[in-house]
């Protein structure tokens, strides 16, 4: 799921001819993620800041973050995540870059 989001992401801001290929690249990454946002005890697992796109002259890269939850206490500590027994976090990142189509603009 967090593959396929950036590489959605990156796919649509490398194709877009208009306007601002940041801001799609951002919004098609956001909707790709099926995963769920927030969990039962109010925990966030993914937020628009977890998204990040970078873009020079040829290239769009996109990275995407999940934060996916652990049920087992203090794996996320181990893993790299963070938070208190039952709301661990371990910390899941995709990254995509395409070569930005040329055309008119």
């Amino acid at each position: 799921m967090i593959s396929g989001a950036a590489r959605e992401g990156a796919r649509a801001g490398a194709v877009q001819m208009q306007g601002n290929r940041v801001a799609r690249a951002t919004q098609n990454a956001e909707k790709a993620v099926y995963l769920p946002k927030t969990g039962p005890n109010g925990a966030t697992y993914f937020t628009s800041s977890d998204v990040k796109v970078v873009m020079d002259q040829e290239t769009i890269t996109v990275s995407v973050t999940y934060h996916q939850p652990s049920y087992l206490p203090l794996l996320g500590a181990l893993l790299g995540g963070g938070g208190a027994k039952m709301t661990d976090t371990v910390p899941l990142t995709a990254r995509a870059t395409f070569w930005l189509e040329k055309g008119r603009t």
